[in-house]
């Protein structure tokens, strides 16, 4: 009897635990249906808001020249932005630019095959004589020395540049060469479009030779004030004066032996070599300007070059390389 009422007990106590869950279900599942969901705009991220870097993507301000499907790198530290196409990589230092040495790199930041160098200081005057060598080749070109290797420049047509941009493009014996100047105030961009940093990089190739014109007219200063300078073309050189000379030498010396020119001038130099006096080998004259290359005894050869500095023609024996004992100088002024 007393086993039957234990019985009891328990079934009664089991039934009350399962109404007891039952009611709790029901209570949750209201609350739930009667909550509104979370919206993702009204939570709070635990992520740091992060600093922008030197390679941020940006969508390119109202006004500015827009290329549908590129990118836009924007370098922070100096507060300049230029829209590139995708398959190109920017952002990265490079190793170096023409603008710097192997003991003294001059670097600057990746923009595909591009190096994009901020000028300031003495840099800024040593860099601007730099691009207008090239500017004014391409105002005036010059008549190569005989065995000299030709170089041939153009001036780039930038179109509708959102900045002061100046570029000219080279062909010569190195390959192609492309430079830029764009002026600002308080420093300006040199655009190195040759060394490719020195470094051997691969940051990827224009698919198109209008890419370069196309990239180098989206630079943009993000500084009102950085982007106002003005942006006077280099002054255009003087038409060169050319001038013509001839020297008589043999194997103890030259007549005359020093010439005075201009600086600037093209000088046409004739060398005769005489029959008499003279190693049947023939002479040679070289200089750090340009080399006449084996005249034999008795022979001519005129060689074509321009005088920026002062320097010195040395007779050689073709054979033996051995240096004669008189010099013939070049004197600049």
């Amino acid at each position: 009897m007393s086993n039957q009422k234990g019985s009891t007990a328990l079934i009664i106590m089991i039934s009350a635990a399962v109404v007891f869950l039952a009611i709790g279900f029901l209570v949750v599942r209201q609350r739930t249906k009667s909550e509104p969901a979370p919206n993702p705009a009204n939570q709070e991220t635990s992520q740091t808001p992060q600093e922008p870097t030197n390679n941020q993507e940006l969508t390119p301000p109202a006004g500015s020249v827009e290329i549908a499907g590129w990118k836009t790198y924007a370098n922070t530290k100096y507060n300049y932005q230029v829209q590139y196409p995708p398959n190109l990589k920017v952002g990265s230092i490079s190793g170096n630019s023409v603008l710097g040495t192997y003991d003294a790199p001059v670097r600057g930041y990746d923009v595909g095959p591009l190096v994009l160098i901020t000028l300031t200081g003495s840099l800024r005057t040593e860099a601007t004589a730099y691009f207008n060598e090239y500017y004014n080749l391409a105002q005036h070109p010059v008549t190569p020395s005989p065995g000299e290797p030709a170089v041939f420049c153009a001036i780039d047509q930038m179109g509708s540049a959102n900045s002061n941009v100046l570029s000219v493009s080279c062909i010569g014996e190195g390959g192609a060469a492309r430079y830029a100047l764009i002026r600002g105030t308080d420093y300006d961009i040199f655009v190195d479009g040759y060394s490719k940093g020195f470094d051997n990089s691969d940051n990827g190739e224009f698919q198109t030779e209008t890419d370069y014109v196309k990239v180098l007219s989206t630079f943009k200063f993000n500084s009102a004030t950085q982007a106002q300078a003005p942006s006077p073309a280099p002054s255009p050189t003087p038409t060169p004066t050319v001038q013509s000379f001839s020297i008589t030498a043999d194997d103890s010396s030259a007549n005359p032996s020093q010439i005075t020119v201009p600086i600037g001038t093209i000088v046409n130099l004739t060398f005769n070599v005489s029959s008499q006096n003279v190693y049947y080998g023939g002479l040679e004259f070289r200089s750090l300007v340009a080399n006449t290359g084996t005249i034999q005894a008795g022979g001519s050869k005129t060689i074509a070059f321009t005088v920026n500095q002062s320097f010195e023609f040395t007779p050689y024996w073709p054979a033996s390389g051995v240096a004669k004992d008189y010099k013939i100088k070049i004197i600049a002024q």
